[in-house]
C-alpha cells in the first residue's frame, strides 16, 4: 500500500506553484574563453529538451521526487559547524557523516541546476537558490574564502599550505571533496545563471591556489596518489570562466605524471588503480587540450578512453572489480558481486561527450554512450522507490541493492542524482546547419535558431522504430542526420511515407531538404540477438538484442530473507547464489548462433524473451529461463554471463561438480568450527588479533593477511580426546615473499611458503595438529605469523576438523 501511494505522488502534477520557465539558454552566462580546439558540434540546452513518457522520463520523475525530499541544511550542517556557525540541521547519515561530508552536497548542487534546466520546476530552483545562499554565508566566515563539510579539513589543508604534499593523505580523500563542490558551484552558476554561486565559486579557487603555492612538484606528484576527482577539470573551467591564465598553470600543476605520462605515450599501465580516481583525471586532461591545444593532453584522454572501452569494460558498458582495474588478461576471475561501479561510468560518459564534440564522425563515442546510458546507468536506479545501486553485480546468480534515502550517501548517491536529472544533454546536437539525432529516446527538441520543434516518439528498445514530427512556423531548410548504430546491419528510412536511400557506411543517415510543419520521418532498425565474449574468455558470453543486454530472470530464491535497501553498498557481497544454467552446444558456440532458436520473443509490448532447454549444472535437467534488459533486472536474482559448453565438456563439469559436492559435504560434516576472513561477526565470535594485517575481497571471497613480520590469530573450537586437522585455504595464484610460521597454542606445527603453487585456482592445505594441543581443550588459538620482511597468507577460510 505504501508503494502505491509513494507512485501516485510521483505522478501528481506539481499545478502552478512550481510551474516556471528556465531562462533561455541564450540568455545564461558562458565561458569567456573559447576553446582552442573548436567542437564541431553543439549540445542542445536542457532547457531546449523535454522527455516524453517512458523509462528516462520515470526515471527522471523518480529522481525529482528525491531532490525534493533531501534538506539543505541537513547537507550544510558541517559547512557550518566549520564555519564557526550552528547548524540549522542534524547531519545525514553514512559517508555524509564520515570523513567525505560535503561529498553529496557538491552533486546535489549539480543536480538541481541540471534538473531546474530539464523541467523548470521551481521547487528544485528554490532548494537550489537557499543552498547557494547558505554556502555563501559560511565562506563569509572565513577570509581566504576556505568553506567545506570536511571533517577536520582545514588542518590538512594548511598542512598542504605549509608544503606538505601528504598533508591531505591522513583524510579520506579532502580533494575528491572540494572538487564536487567546485563543480556544482560552476553547474548552478552556468545552468541557471545563479551569481552568487560564481562569487564562491571564484573564492573557493583562489583559495585552493594560496593552499598548493608552496608545493614542489615532488609534493604535487604525492598529493596526487590520493583520490582528487577532477581538480585539473575544476580549475580549467575557472579559467575558461574568468580569463585569468592563472587558473590555467593550476589546472596543469594538477597533471598525475604517473598516469599522464604512459597514457600520452599509448601505454596501458592502469592495472591495480583504483578505477574512478583516473577516469576524472583524463576529463581535466582533455578539457586542458580543449583550450589549449596541447596535443600530449589529447592523446592521454583518447588513448584513456579507447584501452578502457575496448580492453577493460563489460557488456553493460561498466568497468573494474571491487572498484579496482585488473589485469584484463584475468577478466575471467572478476565476474563478482562487486563490479561495474557507477561512479565509473557517470565519468566515462562525461569523457565520451568531449570526445565525441571533438570528432563526432566517429561512432563509436555514440555507440558506447548509449550502450553504456541505456543498460547501466538506466539500470543503477530502483524503478520503484528511487534508490541508486552502487555496483552492478555481475556475478551470475547476483541481485542489486541500493541506498536507504538518508543513511547511506555514497558516492554513486551523489552521481545518481546527476544521471537521472540529464538525459537530455546527448539525444540531439546541431551545428549550423544540422540536426545530429544520437539517441533514441521519446522526447522533444527546440531549435531556436531555425524556429522548430522535432518531436522523437518511439518506444525503444521495445520496438525498433522511432518517428519525428516537425513543428515549424514556417518551412525551413536544413539537414536532419539520424544515427546509425553499429549494431544495426540494415536501416529503413521514410519521409512523409516515402522511401528513402540510406548509405551505411556512413555514420548518420542525412536528410537535407526544407522541412515543413507536420513532417513525419520514419527510422527503423532492425535490432538482432547476438552474444558478446567476455574480455579474454570467448567461452563466456553475454545475449543482446541490438545493444540491449540481456538478463536472465532467475527468480527471488533467498531475497525474502533481507532487504535490498543498505547502508553498506558490499553488505550482501558474500550472500550464496543458486545453481546457474550454461549453454550446451555440440557446435562451436563463438562460429554458430545456433543457440538463438531456443531464444524466442516472447508475447506482449515489452521486450522479453523465453530461452528454453538450459541445463542445470546441478543435475543436467533443463529450464526455461526469461530473458529482459539487464536495465530492469530489479529486485530478483538475474545472469548476465553464460558460460558456454560443448556436451563432453558439461559432463565433465558435472563430474568435477560432484565431486566437489562431495568434498564439501565430507568437510561439513567433520567441521567442528569455521573461520571466515573479513566478516564482522566471525572474526569477533573467533577473538581475532592482529597486527600489520590486512583484509578485503578478492572476487567474491574474503581474505586476510599479515605483512611485513606481522600477525593475526584467532580461536577455532575443538574437540577434546580426537584427532583433528587443521584445513587452511589459500589462492594458488599468490607468490612472492609469503613465508610464515603456523602456531597452535603458541607451538609451531608448520612452516608454509606460497609460490603460485595452482595458480588460478583455490586449495586447501591440511595441517595435522598434535593431540596434546588439543587434549581435554574445548578451543584453540590459531596463529599466522609472517617472517621478518615476508608476508603471512593470505588465507581465503580456515577450520578445525575431525580426522577421518
Amino acid at each position: 500500500m505504501k508503494r502505491l501511494l509513494f507512485a501516485s505522488m510521483l505522478v501528481a502534477p506539481c499545478g502552478l506553484a512550481c510551474a516556471a520557465t528556465p531562462a533561455p539558454s541564450a540568455s545564461l552566462p558562458t565561458y569567456k574563453i573559447e576553446p582552442r580546439v573548436k567542437p564541431q558540434l553543439q549540445p542542445f540546452s536542457l532547457t531546449d529538451v523535454r522527455l516524453l513518457d517512458g523509462p528516462f522520463k520515470h526515471a527522471q520523475q523518480l529522481d525529482i521526487q528525491y531532490m525534493l525530499s533531501l534538506e539543505p541544511d541537513r547537507f550544510l550542517h558541517n559547512f557550518r559547524k566549520n564555519a564557526g556557525l550552528e547548524p540549522k540541521a542534524a547531519i545525514y547519515g553514512g559517508w555524509e557523516s564520515a570523513g567525505v561530508g560535503g561529498q553529496t552536497f557538491g552533486h546535489y548542487l549539480s543536480a538541481l541546476a541540471m534538473m531546474y534546466q530539464s523541467t523548470g520546476d521551481a521547487r528544485i530552483k528554490e532548494k537550489l537558490d537557499y543552498s547557494i545562499a547558505e554556502l555563501a554565508t559560511c565562506q563569509a566566515q572565513a577570509p581566504d574564502g576556505y568553506t567545506s563539510g570536511i571533517p577536520d579539513g582545514r588542518a590538512m589543508f594548511n598542512d598542504v599550505k605549509a608544503g606538505k604534499g601528504n598533508g591531505v593523505h591522513r583524510g579520506w580523500v579532502p580533494w575528491y571533496t572540494m572538487h564536487k563542490l567546485f563543480a556544482g558551484l560552476r553547474d548552478a552558476y552556468l545552468l541557471t545563471g545563479n551569481t552568487q554561486a560564481k562569487d564562491v565559486l571564484v573564492k573557493l579557487g583562489d583559495w585552493e591556489l594560496d593552499t598548493t603555492k608552496n608545493l614542489s612538484d615532488e609534493q604535487w606528484q604525492i598529493m596526487m596518489t590520493q583520490e582528487h576527482g577532477g581538480m585539473a577539470e575544476s580549475m580549467a573551467d575557472l579559467y575558461a570562466l574568468t580569463g585569468d591564465t592563472k587558473y590555467l598553470t593550476e589546472a596543469k600543476h594538477w597533471t598525475h605524471h604517473q598516469l599522464f605520462d604512459p597514457a600520452s605515450q599509448g601505454r596501458d599501465e592502469l592495472t591495480g588503480f583504483h578505477a574512478n580516481t583516473q577516469i576524472p583525471k583524463f576529463i581535466g586532461y582533455e578539457r586542458i587540450y580543449e583550450l589549449t591545444g596541447d596535443t600530449p593532453y589529447g592523446k592521454a584522454a583518447d588513448f584513456f578512453w579507447q584501452t578502457v572501452v575496448n580492453n577493460r569494460s563489460y557488456a553493460i558498458g561498466g568497468n573494474s572489480d571491487h572498484e579496482h582495474f585488473f589485469d584484463p588478461k584475468d577478466t575471467k576471475a572478476h565476474l563478482s558481486a562487486e563490479t561495474a561501479e557507477n561512479c565509473n561510468v557517470y565519468n566515462m560518459l562525461k569523457l565520451t561527450r568531449q570526445l565525441y564534440e571533438d570528432t563526432p564522425s566517429q561512432g563509436k563515442w555514440m555507440d558506447y554512450y548509449e550502450r553504456a546510458l541505456f543498460n547501466q546507468i538506466l539500470s543503477s536506479q530502483d524503478p520503484i522507490k528511487g534508490g541508486f545501486n552502487y555496483l552492478n553485480s555481475l556475478k551470475p546468480g547476483s541481485f542489486k541493492v541500493y541506498s536507504n534515502p538518508t543513511t547511506a550517501f555514497w558516492c554513486c548517491v551523489g552521481t545518481g542524482l546527476e544521471n537521472h536529472s540529464k538525459y537530455g544533454d546527448t539525444i540531439y546536437y546541431y551545428d549550423k546547419d544540422s540536426l545530429y539525432v544520437n539517441l533514441f529516446i521519446a522526447s522533444t527538441v527546440q531549435w531556436h535558431d531555425k524556429g522548430i520543434t522535432l518531436t522523437q516518439n518511439t518506444r525503444f528498445p521495445d520496438e525498433n522504430t522511432t518517428r519525428f514530427t516537425i513543428k515549424a512556423a514556417a518551412p525551413v531548410k536544413f539537414a536532419l542526420k539520424l544515427r546509425q548504430p553499429g549494431w544495426a546491419s540494415s536501416a529503413k528510412l521514410l519521409v512523409n511515407n516515402q522511401p528513402q536511400q540510406v548509405v551505411k557506411s556512413e555514420e548518420y543517415a542525412t536528410i537535407d531538404r526544407t522541412w515543413k510543419d507536420g513532417d513525419i520521418v520514419t527510422w527503423q532498425l532492425p535490432m538482432g540477438l547476438h552474444s558478446e565474449p567476455l574480455t579474454n574468455s570467448p567461452k563466456q558470453r553475454a545475449l543482446l538484442f541490438g545493444p540491449i543486454v540481456l538478463a536472465a530472470d532467475l527468480g527471488r530464491e533467498g531475497l525474502d530473507k533481507i532487504s535490498d535497501y543498505v547502508d553498506g553498498q558490499t553488505m550482501y557481497s558474500n550472500y550464496p547464489t543458486p545453481d546457474v544454467p550454461a549453454i550446451v552446444s555440440d557446435v562451436d558456440f563463438v562460429r554458430s548462433n545456433s543457440w538463438a532458436g531456443a531464444v524466442k520473443r516472447a508475447p506482449g509490448k515489452d521486450l522479453a524473451f523465453t530461452f528454453s532447454d538450459l541445463p542445470r549444472g546441478t543435475d543436467g535437467k533443463p529450464v526455461t529461463l526469461k530473458l529482459i534488459p539487464f536495465s530492469r533486472a530489479h529486485h530478483m536474482r538475474y545472469n548476465v554471463y553464460w558460460n558456454t559448453m560443448s556436451p563432453t565438456e558439461f559432463r565433465e563439469q558435472q563430474t568435477k561438480l560432484a565431486a566437489e559436492q562431495a568434498r564439501k559435504r565430507d568437510l561439513e560434516a567433520r567441521t567442528l568450527d569455521e573461520f571466515r576472513p573479513n566478516e564482522q561477526q566471525s572474526e569477533k565470535d573467533h577473538a581475532l588479533k592482529s597486527e600489520k594485517s590486512n583484509s578485503g575481497n578478492f572476487g567474491d571471497t574474503a581474505w586476510r593477511d599479515a605483512r611485513d613480520g606481522g600477525f593475526f590469530e584467532f580461536d577455532l573450537k575443538t574437540q577434546p580426546d580426537t584427532a583433528q586437522q587443521l584445513v587452511v585455504t589459500y589462492w594458488g595464484s599468490d607468490g612472492g615473499n609469503r613465508d610464515f610460521d603456523i602456531l597452535v597454542n603458541g607451538q609451531k606445527i608448520a612452516t608454509q611458503s606460497l609460490n603460485s603453487d595452482k595458480p588460478n585456482e583455490f586449495f586447501d592445505v591440511i595441517y595435522p595438529i598434535p593431540a596434546e594441543l588439543t587434549q581435554g581443550k574445548s578451543k584453540i588459538t590459531v596463529r599466522f605469523q609472517a617472517h621478518a620482511g615476508a608476508s603471512a597468507g593470505g588465507i581465503f577460510g580456515a577450520r578445525t576438523l575431525k580426522q577421518k
